[in-house]
C-alpha cells in the first residue's frame, strides 16, 4: 500500500475516534474506497474543464449571399456581384477570417482579424500587395437592438432567435442560436460593424444569417453549413507580400504636391487629348488606385473605375509622364506606406 495513502487512512480514523486494530483486509478496503473516491473526484474535474474548453464554437461556417433591388432600381454592378456568392467563415478564440469565392469555387477576397495586433487585413487575390484597418476604429452606428426570442426559427437544424438594430445603414434583422457561441471577451474592442458589442449582446453567439434592409434593396446571408472543428493558428497567416495601411486607417491622407510648370503642361495636354475623343459629352473623373510606400515611391497603379472612352489608360499616361509626386499619410505621427485612390477629373472644356 503506497505509505502516504496509509498515513492519511490512520489519520483519518484518529480524527474520526475509530480505535482498535485495523488488520490487512479492511486497510486495503479502505484504501480502495480512498482511490476510487479520489478518482471519481479527478474524473469530474476533467469533465468540468474540458466541458468549459469546449463551450465555445470553434470552427466554419458557409454563407451565401442573395441581392433582391427595389422594384424599378437598377443597382450597381458592384452591388449585384454579390447576389449568389459563398464566403467561408472560420473563427475561433481571438481570430477569425472570412474567405469569399468566386463563381468557380476559388478565393477572391478575404479578411482575415488578428487579435494581437486588433488589425483587419484585406487581401484581394488579384492584388499584390495586402491591406490593413485599424479594428478598434468604429464604421458604423447602431441606434436601437431589439432581441425577439419568443419566435423561435431553425437554420440549418439549429434553432434561432432575431435581433432587430437600426443602423446607420438601414434595418438590420440578425439570426442567433445559443448553440453557435464565442468567447466575446477575446474580441473585445472590436468596433468595426460594433461587432464585439453586438455578439457580448447575445452571449457570444455568432450570426446564422441576416436581413439588411438598404435604400434600394435587400442583402440576406444565411448560413448554408456549419462545421465544428479544430482551427489552426496557421489558418490565419498572412500571404508573404507588402502589407500597408488602407486609407481609412490613416489620420493624416496621402497629398500630391504642388504642380511645377513642367507638370502643369504635361497633365493639360494629355486633358485636351482626352476631350477630342469621339463620343464623350460629359465630364468623367477616373480614380487610380496604387501603393505610395513611406518614401514617397508609388507602386502597383492600376484604374479602380474602368470607361468606355480609354480614359483610365490617359489617367495611367499622366500618372507616368507627368511625374507626379505625393506626400506619404500618416497615422498618428508615424509615416507610413498606404493605399491611394487618386482622382483625375477630365472635363470637356
Amino acid at each position: 500500500m503506497n505509505l502516504k495513502i496509509r498515513r492519511r487512512i490512520y489519520a483519518n480514523c484518529w480524527t474520526n475516534r475509530t480505535y482498535g486494530a485495523i488488520n490487512r483486509d479492511s486497510m486495503d478496503a479502505i484504501e480502495n474506497k480512498f482511490i476510487h473516491r479520489n478518482f471519481i473526484l479527478g474524473l469530474l474535474c476533467f469533465i468540468s474543464t474540458l466541458f468549459s474548453y469546449s463551450q465555445y464554437f470553434s470552427g466554419e461556417i458557409t454563407y451565401i449571399t442573395s441581392i433582391i433591388p427595389d422594384k424599378g432600381v437598377e443597382l450597381d454592378s458592384n452591388i449585384l456581384n454579390a447576389d449568389g456568392r459563398v464566403s467561408k467563415y472560420i473563427i475561433t478564440k481571438g481570430n477569425y477570417k472570412n474567405v469569399y469565392l468566386d463563381s468557380n469555387g476559388q478565393e477572391s477576397y478575404s479578411y482575415t482579424y488578428h487579435n494581437g495586433s486588433k488589425r483587419m487585413y484585406d487581401y484581394y487575390i488579384s492584388r499584390e500587395y495586402i491591406t490593413y484597418r485599424d479594428s478598434r476604429r468604429g464604421n458604423s452606428t447602431n441606434y436601437s437592438t431589439r432581441v425577439i426570442r419568443d419566435s423561435i426559427v431553425y437554420i440549418v437544424g439549429f434553432p434561432c432567435y432575431q435581433v432587430q438594430r437600426e443602423t446607420n445603414y438601414g434595418l438590420v434583422t440578425t439570426f442567433y442560436s445559443d448553440s453557435i457561441q464565442v468567447d466575446y471577451d477575446s474580441f473585445k474592442e472590436h468596433a468595426v460593424g460594433n461587432w464585439y458589442e453586438e455578439i457580448k449582446q447575445v452571449g457570444g453567439s455568432i450570426k446564422i444569417k441576416s436581413i439588411i434592409k438598404f435604400p434600394n434593396y435587400i442583402s440576406i446571408t444565411e448560413a448554408i453549413q456549419i462545421k465544428e472543428r479544430k482551427v489552426y493558428k496557421e489558418e490565419f497567416k498572412l500571404p508573404e507580400i507588402p502589407t500597408v495601411a488602407s486609407v481609412q486607417s490613416l489620420d493624416s491622407q496621402a497629398q500630391l504636391l504642388p504642380l511645377n510648370k513642367l507638370q502643369i503642361e504635361c497633365y493639360n495636354k494629355s486633358i485636351k487629348k482626352a476631350a477630342k475623343i469621339k463620343g464623350r459629352t460629359k465630364d468623367y473623373i477616373v480614380y487610380l488606385r496604387f501603393v505610395l510606400t513611406e518614401s514617397g515611391e508609388t507602386k502597383f497603379i492600376e484604374i479602380y473605375n474602368s470607361d468606355k472612352f480609354g480614359l483610365g489608360e490617359i489617367a495611367m499616361d499622366i500618372m507616368e509622364s507627368c511625374d507626379l509626386t505625393f506626400i506619404p499619410g500618416k497615422i498618428g505621427n508615424v509615416i507610413v506606406a498606404s493605399e491611394v485612390y487618386f482622382p483625375i477629373e477630365f472635363k470637356m472644356n
